[in-house]
């Protein structure tokens, strides 16, 4: 890090998405990603963590009551939101491993 560097604050940034990342995260990690990854836009879909927890529940779940308990209590989910979602992803894969429900 530049010396001019260490002594910005959030305020000194050049865009309002880059003041909340500071905001939340530094204005070191602000510093990083201007840096790290000039001209790239970042996009974080509001469903993002969604479709990663269906998809560890469907890659976890062997049919039996004590999975689907531990699932549920690991995922913050009730048993039913599990046997749902086990259940549209094997309708909606027929045959096929890639998509996971939403």
């Amino acid at each position: 890090m530049e010396i001019w560097e260490k002594s910005l604050t959030i305020e000194d940034l050049p865009s309002e998405d880059l003041k909340i990342v500071a905001d939340l995260y530094g204005v070191e990690f602000a510093l990083k990603l201007m840096n790290d990854l000039p001209g790239v836009i970042i996009n974080v879909p509001s469903n993002a963590l969604k479709k990663i927890r269906n998809r560890y529940i469907c890659r976890n779940y062997d049919g039996s009551k004590k999975s689907r308990m531990t699932l549920a209590l690991e995922c913050d989910v009730t048993e039913g939101y599990i046997k749902r979602i086990v259940w549209l992803n094997k309708r909606n894969n027929e045959g096929s491993d890639e998509k996971i429900a939403s």
